[in-house]
């Protein structure tokens, strides 16, 4: 008699949570309690819930004459199951149709396979590749693959994930890619900013696009590195189980697995030469920074230089108008040094005084005035005040002398 095998899984909760659901599944499928935990038995059908490694599954068969009926009736059952999240969540599901029987209303277009050495059909839903369909013959066929489906299922759900998610992602990366090579491209190629800031920001903005590049590259080294896993894990469960010339499983499945492990290396190779692109152009700008660095440092040089020969200027200047200015101040103090003079010692005895004597005198004076002046005031502002005392000293002698040839040459 034809039969009808729905596989659901779903993801395994807490075992309390699954024998309290376990009560409303036996209801869904309208079977009675039995006593065997996670099964149940009627007239012509069975349910059983067990564990396939990390995955649930929820396996009922029914014997009928009415695939399409059934089947109908079978999905909104799961439809109910997914909605409720009871047992858990559900995550995948394949159908198995054994004997004589029209399956004509299943989706898609079949692929005959050999699995154990009996050629099955095999329909893939085009727009859900988490749903299967496989048609023998037989209903002793059903058997053969029920022992080993559930295990090579998850694999094939997980590696379809896998690929659609980094299908998606792979997209994203080249658009990113590219956006990041042409502003890279820019900022390498650009006329004009040869200004050491502009530069500097051009350095921070390549070195943002190398570290996204390469946060890529890593991503797209994970996708080869699961998806290359899950192909050896695919292949070991099919040791034994699936021969090498089979057409679904291996010539689909893996062949399309194996093409997108190629194109994912591919992609590698690309932000490898993507990296290397952006590193050249760092340098390049690193080149340009120094450059610009050492035509900074150049005019700064200049620059200082000119304002040493300004201050050289500046300082001959000063000491030119210095000089002039003493030689204006000892003029000064000579000519009232000699009126002061003449005033104190009397007309007479002021011609008394020989000329050298008198002359030698008023210049020592003038002298001692100019020369004291300056050396105190920089003995004032260096806080060395024992410096002023010497000038003074000499200066009071100078006067102590021309008060002595005055009062000599007057007698």
């Amino acid at each position: 008699m034809p039969l009808i095998v729905q596989l659901l899984y779903f993801l395994f909760g807490e075992d309390e949570a699954t024998e309290k659901a376990w009560p409303e599944v036996l209801s869904l499928y309208d079977l009675p309690a039995s006593g065997t935990p996670f099964q149940a038995k009627g007239e012509d059908s069975s349910l059983e819930l067990y564990r396939s490694g990390p995955v649930g599954v929820l396996e009922y068969s029914l014997l009928t004459t009415e695939w399409e009926k059934d089947y109908s009736l079978l999905r909104e059952k799961s439809k109910t199951l997914d909605e409720k999240g009871i047992p858990g969540p559900v995550i995948g599901e394949s159908f198995i149709f054994a004997g004589e029987g029209d399956a004509a209303f299943l989706p898609g277009k079949p692929v005959p396979t050999n699995i154990n050495g009996s050629w099955i059909k095999v329909f893939l839903e085009a727009d859900n590749p988490y749903k299967r369909y496989y048609v023998l013959d037989e209903e002793e066929k059903s058997a053969l693959i029920k022992k080993w489906l559930p295990t090579v299922d998850m694999v094939l759900y997980r590696l379809q994930r896998e690929i659609a998610f980094y299908s998606e992602q792979k997209e994203i990366f080249i658009k990113t890619r590219d956006e990041l090579e042409k502003k890279s491209g820019e900022v390498l190629f650009k006329k004009g900013g040869k200004e050491l800031k502009e530069l500097e920001m051009d350095i921070e903005k390549v070195s943002s696009i190398y570290g996204v590049l390469a946060n890529y590259r890593l991503l797209m080294r994970e996708a080869e590195s699961r998806i290359e896993t899950l192909i050896e894990e695919l292949e070991k469960s099919l040791e034994g189980v699936v021969p090498l010339n089979e057409g679904f499983i291996r010539e689909f499945h893996l062949k399309r697995a194996r093409d997108f492990i190629l194109l994912l290396k591919k992609i590698h190779e690309d932000f490898a030469l993507s990296l290397s692109n952006a590193r050249s152009a760092i340098e390049v700008i690193k080149t340009r920074v120094e450059l610009a660095r050492g035509r900074e440092s150049v005019g700064l040089q200049e620059k200082i230089t000119s304002l040493m020969r300004q201050n050289v200027l500046l300082q001959e200047e000063s000491l030119s108008v210095a000089i002039a200015a003493s030689f204006v101040e000892f003029f000064i103090v000579l000519y009232y040094g000699l009126n002061v003079w003449k005033t104190l010692s009397g007309e007479e005895a002021f011609h008394s005084i020989p000329l050298s004597l008198k002359s030698g005198l008023i210049v020592l004076l003038s002298l001692l005035v100019v020369i004291g002046t300056h050396k105190s005031a920089k003995a004032i502002k260096e806080n060395r005040y024992g410096g002023i005392l010497p000038w003074a000293l000499a200066l009071v002698g100078v006067i102590v002398l021309m008060a002595a040839a005055s009062a000599f040459y007057k007698i």
